[in-house]
């Protein structure tokens, strides 16, 4: 493979690896970007456009490189039942491509985001692909230490969102009204919820 980078994103291994980054694969390349980010896993449109520009040397077929990777990300996420991008140095753009994967995590119990820059954006794109039906088996979302402070319509959506296995939600230190939360909240939508964790946020 010949490109500005030694690697792509399809020469990860899928191997379980520290618990702040994807537990899913370690990439064999660089463990990070030059600026710190651990970035999420491409999505499946989105390494189908990065392939086009990449030239091999041995002549492999470009649908055939996208198609492998395709194959490795469903199995990937859709094996994984706890995923980790805790203070990866996310920010809104990292939180909605994560978000375009978000259906492929069939099996998913635990999402762990905290400790990022993920703002209204990153919120609004998580919560309306679990008010659409993405991870339907997840029982524990960890969003804590982002600022939500202008997250009204993120807020909003996941109050709406119907999530059927959660069980424990945390939203500490995210700097938002509480109020805005409650306005989206329904009754029912997370009927199996037993621990919501608010901490250090401003009152109505």
């Amino acid at each position: 493979l010949s490109s500005p980078h030694r690697h792509t994103d399809a020469s990860r291994i899928l191997k379980a690896q520290f618990s702040f980054l994807w537990p899913a694969v370690i990439d064999v390349g660089e463990s990070a970007a030059s600026d710190g980010k651990v970035p999420p896993p491409p999505t499946i449109a989105a390494f189908r456009e990065k392939v086009k520009t990449l030239h091999f040397s041995n002549g492999a077929d470009k649908p055939v490189v996208a198609g492998l990777y395709e194959k490795m990300l469903r199995a990937a996420l859709g094996g994984s039942t706890e995923l980790s991008f805790m203070q990866a140095g996310w920010g809104d753009a990292e939180a909605v491509a994560f978000a375009e994967s978000l259906p492929l995590c069939t099996r998913l119990e635990g999402l762990n985001v905290v400790g990022n820059k993920i703002g209204n954006e990153g919120l609004t794109a998580l919560a309306r692909a679990l008010a659409d039906g993405a991870a339907p088996k997840l029982n524990k979302v960890e969003l804590d230490q982002n600022d939500f402070s202008g997250a009204d319509e993120g807020l909003r959506l996941l109050g709406q969102a119907k999530l059927p296995a959660l069980e424990n939600l945390q939203l500490s230190n995210c700097n938002f009204n509480l109020a805005t939360l409650a306005e989206g909240m329904q009754a029912g939508a997370w009927p199996s919820l037993e621990q919501l964790w608010m901490i250090n946020n401003k009152q109505a």
